[in-house]
């Protein structure tokens, strides 16, 4: 039957009818065109294994009591060696690179609960800056300005480029310097975290090994 036929009254109805059936699917169809398709998550990287050294062959290094039980975890010519150590406010000076992690506070200023010392190995890479952290806090990658210990509190005044933040340091912030290490300065029986590189085939490739060291 033509809608032409039908009376003006029973037309209008049906003229309704159809709006009402037609407009979610176009307004679906127009959802899923301006949208598209939800985004993949991204993959996790490598977790890192924890252990101790039983043997390092230099292609190579074998840790026992990991999480998997004895990994032998290969060796690249770019794996890098760190050694991290407590530090403290005060040995903290101007030039030096920081990384802090700070928790913004009710009236808008920072507060540190973690800083690390970059030595420039890593600083030339590390992402500068100041950006938020997927926990909530903000991280600060930048060169130390000055510091302050005295009548204004624990701050420690950081720039980078046009960057210039001050960051105050409650006294149980963790401070921690990294230190550069070389494959020899590795023996058997050290406690390492070994930071896996991503590889295609399955392999255990080291992109970092690291260790705590007693604070001096």
């Amino acid at each position: 039957m033509k809608l032409s036929s039908v009376r003006p009254a029973r037309l209008a109805k049906a003229m309704i009818m159809y709006v009402f059936l037609i407009t979610p699917v176009a307004l679906l169809s127009a959802q899923k065109a301006m949208t598209g398709p939800a985004p993949a998550a991204a993959p996790a990287g490598p977790s890192p294994i924890s252990g101790l050294i039983v043997s390092i062959d230099g292609g190579a290094i074998v840790l026992s009591g990991t999480a998997s039980g004895t990994a032998r975890i290969l060796l690249k010519a770019d794996t890098q060696f760190f050694a991290r150590q407590a530090a403290t406010l005060a040995s903290i000076k101007p030039g030096e690179a920081l990384g802090v992690a700070a928790d913004r506070e009710a009236d808008g200023s920072l507060a540190a609960t973690a800083i690390k010392v970059f030595p420039p190995e890593i600083w030339q890479r590390a992402r500068k800056g100041q950006f938020p952290m997927a926990s909530g806090q903000v991280m600060t990658n930048a060169e130390v300005d000055r510091v302050v210990d005295k009548v204004e509190g624990r701050v420690v005044y950081l720039k980078y480029e046009m960057l210039s933040v001050a960051v105050s340091v409650p006294s149980n912030a963790e401070i921690r310097r990294t230190l550069p290490l070389k494959v020899a300065d590795l023996t058997p029986g050290m406690r390492v975290s070994v930071r896996l590189a991503a590889t295609t085939d399955g392999s255990l490739v080291a992109a970092m090994v690291s260790m705590d060291l007693p604070a001096k």
